[in-house]
Formats: C-alpha cells, sequence, structure tokens
C-alpha cells in the first residue's frame, strides 16, 4: 500500500507555538497524511518527545529529516572554509540522533552548497565526499541510513543527475549512504 506523507518547508520554529505545530500535524491526518517530513534545525525548534507524543497520538510517522536549513545557516559541505565544512559534519552528525530515535532517513541536498562556493565542481564534490565520508562512519555506528537528492541546477550546485549521485555514493564507499529520488528534481 502506497503512503503519503506532506513535507513541512518551514522551520518548526516559525510555527507562531506549539500548539500551532500540532494543529498542522492533526491537519495533515485529517486530510489523510500517514507521515510528515520536517527540515531540522539547531536547536531543533520543539522538543523531540513533544514531537514525539503528537506524531504517535496521531499516527504519522516522520519519514525523513530534511537538512537544507542548515546552508541556511551558513553551513556548507563543499565550502572552502574548513571550519564551516567542520560545522556542517557536526550539524549533520548530531541530526542522526534525530532520525535514529524516529527511525527516519536524514536527507542532504542544499547542504552540498552552490557554485557559488566553490566554483570548480571537482574540488567541491571531493570536499563533499571527504565530509559526508565522516558522516556516513557515525551514520554506520547508529544505523541511520541517510540519502543524496539530486537536485536541480537551480536550487544546489553539484550532483544533479542519478548518476552524479550515484558516484558520489560509490565515492563515499558507505553501507549508510543510498540515492533518494524526487520526481521534481528530475
Amino acid at each position: 500500500m502506497i503512503k503519503f506523507s506532506y513535507i513541512i518547508v518551514h522551520r518548526l520554529s516559525s510555527f507562531d507555538s506549539a500548539a500551532d505545530v500540532q494543529r498542522t500535524f492533526a491537519m495533515l491526518k485529517e486530510c489523510g497524511y500517514d507521515g510528515v517530513e520536517l527540515n531540522l534545525e539547531d536547536p531543533p525548534g520543539v522538543d523531540r518527545s513533544q514531537l514525539r507524543k503528537w506524531t504517535d497520538d496521531l499516527g504519522l510517522a516522520i519519514p525523513s529529516f530534511l537538512t537544507g536549513e542548515a546552508y541556511n545557516d551558513g553551513l556548507c559541505l563543499s565550502s572552502p572554509d574548513e571550519t564551516i565544512r567542520q560545522r556542517a559534519i557536526h550539524r549533520l552528525t548530531g541530526y542522526l540522533d534525530s532520525a535514529s530515535e524516529f527511525n527516519a532517513i536524514l536527507v542532504v541536498g542544499l547542504m552540498q552548497g552552490l557554485r557559488s562556493d566553490e566554483p570548480d565542481p571537482a574540488i567541491a564534490n571531493q570536499r563533499i565526499a571527504d565530509c559526508l565520508r565522516r558522516v556516513a562512519e557515525v551514520a554506520e555506528q547508529k544505523n541511520v541510513e541517510f540519502v543524496i537528492e539530486p537536485i536541480n541546477h537551480l536550487q544546489v550546485g553539484f550532483n544533479h543527475c542519478v548518476a552524479e549521485v550515484r558516484q558520489l555514493i560509490k565515492t563515499i564507499g558507505s553501507p549508510a549512504i543510498r540515492p533518494m529520488l524526487d520526481t521534481i528534481h528530475m
């Protein structure tokens, strides 16, 4: 049976109150959704135990957590600045706990960066692979999968097609990482 989930693109902290988040979840369930996909942030925007209670009470799954908001916090895997890349790795490995708790996958897309972050795709991909290899080591220990999403060239600077993502995953060499396809980007 096919199950449907709804992506809440905005940060949970952008809601006026926790009650608004809860009402949104209830409305999604009433509309027939089986799950809700959320953008992670640091700090989380809502207590994870409260999030667990709401989703359990409503019978909603969280199939995936998105990481793109971290780019808006200045974190980028292809950045020429080693400090920024280290902070990006730290953020992603921290997100693995949420993914583990909710048995969700962690989606990496925008955190790869834009061509304005690194104009040379070979250098960018080496940095991205190096960073994600370190995240994958922790993901393997926590038994969490994360995915790389091929995203169109208007939204991300690198790895726009399935072949490029598969090559990146092969370069990383971890069973914790897989491709995720989203037809909107194809």
